[in-house]
């Protein structure tokens, strides 16, 4: 079922959360030692809307349980217990007015007031929680998201950072394919996120059961790139690996002050750089990994 996106409400709140996570996983991201921190300066979703469709819709995966919510999914499936009892123990010490007596007669004269004809009292509110469901969320894009990021490249001889050239990076053109894996919570108020492998054409035509949801899962696990390529096919493979979800990207670099030389679209920097951006989706989105948003 295909989605039709306002993609002009896209509101402030929204860029700044997503600026605020991509600038912490920036920031997490282990660097190489000529690189300097990277601060992310500017962040757009521009005006192009991605194309989504909406493959099916299941119940939660039990791996994006915590292991606190299958104890009380336990909890929950165990037998009603018997109604309490309204009756109370008589006192063995004597006392100049019975009070369970008076309780009854007071209980009997409301009974027989709601008998005459008048309402009953009100049913105490409960407050249903919302219902819990997970979509399966195919999406293809390929517009002008765009952001800035500032850093340095450092020249660590003789002595560590020896000298420091300032570094502006621009990243635009993204091309973006997956399938996304939002989880529901309604009684947790949490959403989680995290990213699978696009089944193939043929299949993703037909309607995606939890089965083949599974088989997604096992086959991004298995895909995952490592770092222990120790042959130059073994290398391209990885590379490979890391291009099925960020497909392509324009990346634009400038090196220098901007009022002396500058040297621009460096290469290597922004091969780097490209690399860090892919790494940083498949460390923090694609399953086994998964965000949680708390709502």
């Amino acid at each position: 079922m295909s989605l039709e996106l306002d993609w002009s409400t896209v509101d402030y709140e929204l860029t700044r959360s997503v600026h605020r996570f991509l600038s912490e996983a920036f920031a997490a991201t282990a660097l190489p030692d000529f690189v300097g921190p990277i601060s992310l300066d500017h962040f757009s979703f521009g005006d192009e809307q991605p194309d989504i469709n909406i493959l099916d819709i299941t119940d939660i995966d039990k791996q994006f349980l915590l292991p606190d919510d299958d104890h009380e999914s336990d909890e929950d499936q165990l037998p009603p217990l018997p109604p309490r009892s309204t009756s109370r123990s008589r006192s063995h010490s004597p006392a100049p007015f019975n009070t369970a007596t008076l309780e009854s007669d007071s209980y009997t004269h409301a009974a027989s007031q709601a008998g005459a004809g008048y309402p009953p009292p009100p049913p105490p509110l409960s407050s249903a929680p919302s219902p819990s469901f997970q979509l399966l969320v195919r999406i293809s894009y390929s517009g002008n998201l765009s952001l800035a990021l500032s850093t340095s490249l450092r020249i660590n001889y003789p002595s560590p950072a020896f000298m420091s050239l300032p570094l502006q990076l621009s990243l635009t053109d993204l091309a973006f394919q997956g399938v996304l894996v939002v989880a529901f919570e309604g009684g947790k108020n949490r959403i989680h996120i995290s990213l699978v492998e696009a089944p193939p054409p043929a299949e993703a035509e037909a309607p995606t059961t939890s089965t083949s949801l599974a088989s997604m899962m096992a086959a991004t696990s298995a895909s995952r790139p490592t770092t222990t390529t120790t042959t130059m096919t073994a290398a391209a493979r990885a590379a490979t690996k890391k291009e099925r979800f960020l497909r392509s990207a324009h990346v634009e670099s400038r090196v220098g002050n901007a009022d002396k030389h500058v040297l621009r679209n460096v290469g290597k920097v922004e091969k780097f750089v490209l690399d860090v951006a892919r790494t940083t989706l498949e460390n923090e989105l694609v399953f086994p990994n998964f965000q949680t948003i708390l709502f």
